[in-house]
């Protein structure tokens, strides 16, 4: 037997054997958990394997991990098969998201990237776990996979420099918009030169931060040197924001909010129950001429909505 096995049953901190723990199913989603979607039926298909974990040891699966990626690569340098010799015993497997079906067979774990793990697709596989590299679950059927005893997880935006990396891109984005970069450039191109200011300042602005979460607050920490004015609306407001942010509404309390800001962020995550909570009320209800961002999923804004606004001068620009 392998002695890490050996050790695990041994040991006096009470782990759950592995064996038992694959008889009994795994425990129950614990609500509030931001990590993991623990499934809450105590069962699990026979074929299906268990996911390596504390209660799973590695040692316990028979050979090696297959690690499915649905995407092939992580940037134009990287492919997902370059982390081969950092986990010794794994087998990665890279595919295009639409072919991830076609490669099931014999998988443990899935990390979707960009492919959708409906169903189907949990239905049709063995795989014990899926796991999203990033923050975002709206491509998982995470209640599906609840009832068929898969586990599904993810990287919480403040772990891993998620957080870091999207609240940069935010600050990219306003400051093109207050600054009119792309009407700058095209000037430049065309050899025009206007003495007048170009855009405004973030300075004295008044910013609205649509969700406090980790990319939230980690944009606001970024904005509060600028010398802007922040407010917040968050799901749960009873929470606070950072100290940064001088007022949070709650999520209901949207339209109240708007008509204050300069310019309002979307920072929230998606959650199906949010879906387009920015349409044509929410851009009409912003200050006329206010700059619009987005830096979290699409479902979260009505496009045709959007478009409308900017082309009447409602949003006076986006990104």
């Amino acid at each position: 037997m392998d002695a890490r096995l050996r050790g695990r049953r041994a040991a006096p901190d009470r782990r759950p054997d592995a064996g038992a723990a694959r008889r009994a199913g795994p425990a129950a989603h614990q609500g509030g958990d931001p990590v993991l979607h623990r499934p809450p039926q105590a069962r699990r298909r026979a074929a299906r394997r268990p996911a390596v974990g504390p209660e799973v040891p590695h040692a316990a699966l028979d050979g090696p991990v297959r690690l499915l990626f649905g995407g092939e690569r992580y940037t134009a340098e990287l492919s997902w098969t370059d982390l081969a010799p950092l986990l010794p015993g794994w087998e990665i497997i890279s595919c295009p998201p639409a072919a991830v079906p076609e490669h099931l067979a014999g998988v443990d774990a899935i990390c979707p990237v960009g492919a959708r793990i409906d169903a189907d697709v949990l239905e049709a596989g063995s795989f014990g776990i899926v796991h999203q590299f990033g923050v975002g679950l709206d491509r998982v059927d995470v209640a599906r996979a609840g009832e068929l005893g898969v586990w599904v997880a993810r990287v919480p935006g403040d772990q891993g420099g998620n957080a870091d990396s999207v609240a940069e891109l935010t600050i990219l984005l306003l400051l093109a918009l207050m600054r009119k970069l792309d009407q700058a450039r095209a000037a430049l191109r065309e050899r025009r030169w206007s003495a007048r200011p170009a855009g405004r300042s973030l300075a004295g602005s008044t910013l609205l931060l649509v969700g406090l979460g980790a990319i939230g607050t980690a944009v606001a920490r970024r904005l509060a040197p600028f010398g802007a004015r922040l407010l917040g609306v968050r799901a749960h407001p009873q929470a606070g924001g950072p100290p940064e942010v001088e007022r949070v509404w709650g999520a209901a309390e949207l339209a109240e909010a708007l008509p204050l800001a300069d310019a309002v962020i979307c920072c929230a995550m998606f959650d199906g129950s949010n879906a387009r909570m920015f349409d044509a009320s929410a851009f009409g209800a912003m200050r006329p001429g206010a700059l619009f961002v987005n830096v979290a999923r699409g479902g979260l804004v009505d496009e045709a909505a959007l478009l409308a606004a900017l082309d009447s001068g409602q949003v006076g620009g986006a990104g």
